[in-house]
């Protein structure tokens, strides 16, 4: 974990993420895992060599809500209300590549569940041109967070967040190359002083299966004590957000770390999931997984209300009944914990 870094003026969350002035809406509602999460392609033609997106993913044209595969635009809804969702972001991929299809995702979720659900889309934009720009305003889009790749879209920035206007929530949302911060308190005084962003997502650079071989081709490492981190990228966040403070720039700026987003995001996500799909043989844990125990021999006088046939003799039983069943020894039983999630990934069993 991070160490609480006190700088005046920086915010810091559980996790280590750091923020300075004000959070986007979007982030906000990520943060109380109230966000479903949508990706709408994996098709994208930037060739980032730092993205993370899954080897299953990249690069096809399928459509995903959290970890769902949808197959029909219902799955969509269906997905946000087992998690109460308050809010979506849309990501991929391009989500711009299938623009047809993400106009419509948007204006279904406004008409399902009202012009307050909110919703933030990320894109590299650089193709937003003015009509298409007028339909996400059209379809309800509350927030646009745009990945610049190079200084060549710098001048497209300034074009866009001034024509956004009062219609849709303009940012900024770029990882940290380690030592690169050069490069970004350029970006970002650019942006504080000639553009009209609300805000900008500095994220944590991460290691990733799809990914990894690019980012040691380059040098790059994990650091200590960590499964995802790229050593050097959040304390060159931390050297940029330093600098920010020093000099009152005008900017509202928010450090995500991988921690946070890999641990407390989705423990979140699941707790919101899981109290909603859990059966009464399942109890939801702090970090949203199910528990239950798994009964090879069947126990008739057990509750009904504690347990579940699955097949055969085999019983899924309340983990509350564990002290009882500690004092069978003839039962054969096993402690097992699974995600929430549509197809459920078991974690541990033992």
């Amino acid at each position: 974990m991070h160490n609480d870094v006190q700088i005046p003026g920086i915010k810091e969350t559980p996790f280590g993420n750091l923020i300075y002035g004000e959070l986007a809406k979007g982030c906000l509602l990520c943060m109380r895992g109230r966000k479903l999460v949508i990706f709408a392609t994996g098709v994208c033609h930037y060739n980032c060599f730092y993205c993370p997106i899954s080897l299953e993913k990249r690069g096809r044209n399928i459509i995903f809500a959290n970890e769902r595969q949808v197959k029909r635009l219902g799955d969509i809804l269906e997905e946000a209300e087992l998690m109460d969702a308050e809010g979506a972001g849309i990501t991929g991929g391009e989500p711009l590549y299938r623009f047809d299809e993400t106009i419509n995702i948007i204006m279904l979720l406004k008409e399902h569940f009202g012009k307050d659900f909110h919703i933030h889309l990320y894109t590299g934009a650089v193709d937003l041109v003015s009509k298409k720009y007028k339909k996400l305003v059209e379809a309800g889009l509350d927030e646009l967070r745009i990945h610049l790749k190079s200084r060549k879209e710098w001048s497209f920035i300034t074009t866009l967040s001034r024509r956004a206007g009062d219609c849709i929530s303009v940012g900024i949302e770029v990882p940290i190359i380690p030592r690169k911060e050069d490069f970004l308190l350029s970006m970002l005084n650019f942006l504080a002083y000639e553009c009209e962003v609300e805000f900008v997502n500095l994220n944590e650079l991460e290691f990733s299966e799809s990914n990894a071989l690019s980012l040691l081709e380059r040098g790059f490492k994990l650091r200590d004590g960590s499964s995802a981190a790229v050593k050097g990228s959040y304390e060159t966040g931390l050297r940029v957000l330093r600098s920010i403070v020093k000099n009152k720039l005008p900017l509202n700026i928010h450090l995500c770390t991988t921690l946070y987003k890999g641990t407390y995001q989705t423990a979140l996500l699941y707790f919101r999931r899981g109290i909603n799909v859990a059966e009464t043989c399942e109890m939801v844990e702090d970090n949203g997984l199910l528990l239950y125990v798994l009964l090879e021999n069947f126990v008739e006088e057990a509750p009904v209300a504690l347990f579940k046939r699955v097949y055969g003799g085999t019983a899924k039983v309340h983990a509350e009944t564990i002290k009882y069943l500690a004092s069978k020894p003839n039962l054969v039983y096993k402690i097992v914990e699974e995600t929430p999630t549509h197809v459920r990934i078991k974690i541990s069993e033992t």
